[in-house]
């Protein structure tokens, strides 16, 4: 794994991750239909025969929200797994460095890594009733996977302080269960 110590969000942290495919994306590979006809198919085309230019784009309140708790999460993380997670910039495949990802953090040895959700009430009640991974980031937790080789553990943090039951959600996803998974 190629790791790109930019911090994310930084001008040079969108400069290396322009053209390439990174965990949210990577779901949209994933959906059944002709590759040539997807918005991401378009985006890698229109990005590899453009000049990089970058964009700020759109920060929802919600997207907000997450930058804003995310280190508050991973301390909570840290402090429940007993590990410490140390936020990454740019994490690029080295056989494949179309793909990439931004890891919400990696353990020093990086054999666990961590991805966090700070998500509305209703939203987190969810995550807390279901006990599982949310299928809508299933593609994105798999992406630490095929990024980085070593790695042997996700943790998957859902993290709301507002609720007086249980602000910290976690639950795990291993490299076997993610191979189990893909086959079914």
């Amino acid at each position: 794994m190629i790791i790109h110590k930019h911090e994310q969000g930084s001008h040079e942290w969108h400069l290396e991750r322009y053209g390439k495919i990174g965990g949210t994306a990577l779901k949209s590979l994933m959906i059944k239909k002709p590759i040539e006809t997807s918005a991401l198919f378009l985006e890698l085309i229109s990005k590899a025969s453009e000049d990089f230019e970058l964009d700020p784009g759109y920060i929802s309140d919600d997207m907000q929200r997450g930058n804003d708790l995310e280190p508050l999460a991973r301390a909570e993380a840290n402090e429940y797994t007993g590990l410490e997670f140390k936020e990454y910039g740019w994490c690029e495949n080295e056989e494949h460095p179309l793909s990439g990802c931004s890891p919400d953090g990696f353990t020093e040895d990086k054999k666990n890594g961590l991805e966090i959700k700070c998500p509305s009430g209703k939203t987190h009640s969810k995550y807390l009733m279901d006990n599982v991974l949310p299928d809508e980031y299933f593609w994105q937790c798999i992406n630490y996977f095929l990024v980085n080789k070593d790695m042997e553990k996700l943790y998957f943090v859902s993290y709301r302080p507002e609720n007086n039951f249980k602000p910290l959600f976690v639950t795990t996803l291993t490299r076997d269960q993610e191979i189990m998974h893909t086959k079914q």
